[in-house]
């Protein structure tokens, strides 16, 4: 499957969007408004004429969102193979829709049984007007057997659809979630699964890389920025990298293993992490590294060494160099955070979080701007 399956997704969300909305406004609204039909004769007949309506609108929404699904399951298919949380979510979405659609095809069997009895009361096809009730699904004492019967299980399933597609909606937030490159290796190490043998790279090397990184990188700025409120405002054009930087750095040597290198990365939260040798630094390491030129390739993250694919192509900025020559660095080289180094020594790390501390708004945006510009 292509990286952009915009087709395929849009289909399985707006399906499913429209399966869990109509069921839940049928069930709180159609039914739960049919009592206010004066005649309870004609209640019945009122809701059964709303969900006709809808039934066909609804069988569309369905049909979407399963072919939707298939494509995205076709396309995933190989990371879903590598990844066992992945895996655990994708059988619960599977359980989930299939209950859905048994609660949806039974319930409108029992409307049918409904109908029937309206027309067995009515001896006129296709009515039920003729049927008392207190409402769409519920019975009067004067209601007869068959759709007593028939009302007493639609009142509880009507409940079963839009609970099954409301935890399908979200289980897709879950499984975006584990599309990003540090929770294919969180899964895959928690579970214990080999981090060796041949995986599909198409499956992994097509992921959407740069705006699973972009999200990673804002919800750490988000938390770093609220960890910094009380940090001494700073003035863009007299700051230095040093005022900015955070200096308590975690690194990785060019001889640890990815295994090493991906577990710091879980421990720490981060998604990247310089690569030093004797306090020197000789590159960096990123998630997607790990994921795109390991895993994808088959490689054993126990056998493997950082420096195999770690980039040794790294800008850095002296830790004297003032706020705006770091902003302007950042900007030419479309980076979201850059170390810093003293005579070739890493001494920290600035990112878009750092900048932003610096209470200079006018830099802030300029590197939010441009940066955000990356495609």
């Amino acid at each position: 499957m292509a990286v952009h399956n915009t087709v395929a997704r849009s289909l399985h969300d707006a399906g499913l969007a429209g399966w869990f909305g109509g069921s839940l406004m049928g069930a709180i609204g159609l039914n739960g408004a049919s009592d206010e039909v004066a005649d309870p004769r004609e209640r019945a007949a009122v809701a059964n004429a709303g969900w006709a309506r809808w039934t066909p609108v609804n069988a569309a929404a369905i049909v979407a969102h399963l072919l939707g699904g298939a494509q995205i399951v076709r396309g995933n298919k190989d990371r879903l193979l590598v990844q066992p949380q992945a895996r655990r979510v994708g059988v619960a979405k599977a359980a989930l829709t299939l209950t859905a659609l048994g609660a949806t095809a039974y319930s409108r069997w029992l409307g049918q049984q409904l109908m029937d009895a309206g027309d067995a009361q009515t001896g006129v096809v296709d009515r039920t007007d003729e049927v008392p009730v207190d409402d769409a699904v519920t019975p009067l004492p004067s209601t007869p057997d068959r759709a007593a019967g028939a009302q007493r299980q639609l009142n509880a399933l009507q409940w079963v659809v839009p609970a099954s597609t409301g935890v399908l909606l979200v289980l897709n937030a879950k499984a975006g979630e584990q599309q990003r490159p540090m929770s294919i290796l969180r899964d895959r190490m928690r579970a214990g699964v080999p981090l060796a043998g041949r995986a599909a790279p198409s499956a992994l090397t097509n992921l959407p890389w740069k705006a699973v990184a972009g999200g990673v990188v804002s919800a750490f700025a988000l938390r770093r920025l609220a960890r910094r409120r009380g940090r001494r405002t700073l003035t863009g054009g007299h700051a230095t990298a040093r005022d900015i930087m955070t200096g308590d750095v975690t690194v990785v040597a060019p001889h640890d293993s990815l295994r090493v290198a991906a577990q710091r990365m879980i421990d720490r939260n981060v998604g990247a992490l310089p690569v030093t040798s004797n306090g020197r630094l000789e590159g960096i390491v990123t998630d997607r590294d790990i994921v795109a030129r390991a895993v994808a390739e088959g490689a054993d993250l126990s056998n493997t060494t950082v420096r195999e694919v770690a980039s040794t192509s790294v800008q850095s900025v002296a830790a004297d160099d003032p706020v705006r020559d770091v902003v302007r660095t950042m900007a030419s080289e479309r980076v979201r955070r850059v170390p810093v180094t003293d005579n070739g020594t890493l001494v920290g790390m600035i990112s878009q979080a750092d900048v932003a501390a610096t209470g200079d708004d006018a830099v802030t945006g300029e590197l939010v701007e441009i940066i955000s510009t990356t495609t």
